[in-house]
């Protein structure tokens, strides 16, 4: 997985601990990583995937990487970051979640994002 944070306007699919490692490190404190935990069998996660590229797209020249994760293959770590619904995003700053949302609107993410970047 590539390390980049500027101007990708990618998804990042994590597959493993390593990938997720790779996507959550931040050498000078000044990056937001955004994790959806998602499922492909779940229709809500499938009605967001589209927005959450373009969201992506959006936020290229940000200090921001979107990531996603499959619940299936991180069930223990989706259950000790209490992922409860999907899509669940969480939104993390230095390994730390600052913040959580559950929701099916791009816009309504992207406010919550805008703001953590705010605090960088």
């Amino acid at each position: 997985m590539a390390s980049l944070y500027r101007g990708t306007g990618t998804v990042f699919t994590i597959n493993n601990p390593g990938e997720l490692m790779t996507c959550l490190k931040d050498d000078d404190g000044k990056k937001l990583v955004v994790l959806e935990f998602m499922a492909a069998w779940s229709e809500p996660c499938k009605s967001m995937a589209e927005p959450y590229r373009q969201l992506a797209i959006e936020l290229g020249q940000e200090p921001v990487k979107l990531c996603t994760i499959d619940f299936n293959k991180f069930k223990d770590l989706g259950r000790r970051l209490r992922v409860d619904a999907m899509p669940t995003f969480l939104l993390v700053k230095e390994y730390s979640v600052v913040d959580r949302l559950i929701t099916l609107k791009k816009e309504d993410l992207r406010k919550r994002i805008d703001t953590q970047l705010q605090h960088l």
